[in-house]
């Protein structure tokens, strides 16, 4: 029986968390994103905090809003660090992934054909291609906010 093409995302879904092997990619991005996230947080609040406090006192803001506005930069910070980050991996292990399903439905052949490109090239391409989505998805978001 073959299913009506509005029941393609939900077999997609059942493909992705019967294989291991894709829920193996995933949590690794995942998990790689958190520590980015902790980093990003623990750069901001353990440094950035109290620098923007005593900048904003020393130019003649009240204390208290200092602190206040200066922990709410520090939270914006931290998401925007995060989110480039994401940004910047996201065409990596959709990369991968893709390959992976690739191989899983018995097509890898196809990616086993012969290159003559070296695999540092390909590595900055996808850094090139990732930084580029990411500048026109940044600028988008600003522009249309």
């Amino acid at each position: 029986m073959v299913l009506p093409i509005s029941y393609y995302p939900i077999q997609g879904i059942f493909y992705f968390f019967s294989n291991w092997i894709l829920l193996k990619r995933i949590i690794c991005v995942l998990f790689i994103t958190l520590i980015a996230t902790v980093f990003a947080f623990g750069l901001s609040f353990g440094f950035l905090l109290s620098l923007q406090a005593h900048a904003l006192i020393s130019a003649g803001c009240p204390v208290w809003l200092a602190w206040i506005v200066s922990f709410i930069f520090c939270l914006i910070e931290a998401v925007l660090f995060t989110l480039i980050f994401y940004l910047i991996v996201t065409p990596i292990w959709q990369d991968a992934l893709f390959d992976d399903v690739l191989r899983l439905r018995g097509l890898g052949y196809i990616l086993e054909r012969e290159r003559n490109i070296s695999e540092s090239t390909l590595c900055c391409r996808g850094v090139y291609s990732g930084l580029t989505i990411t500048c026109f998805q940044i600028y988008a978001l600003v522009m249309l906010q």
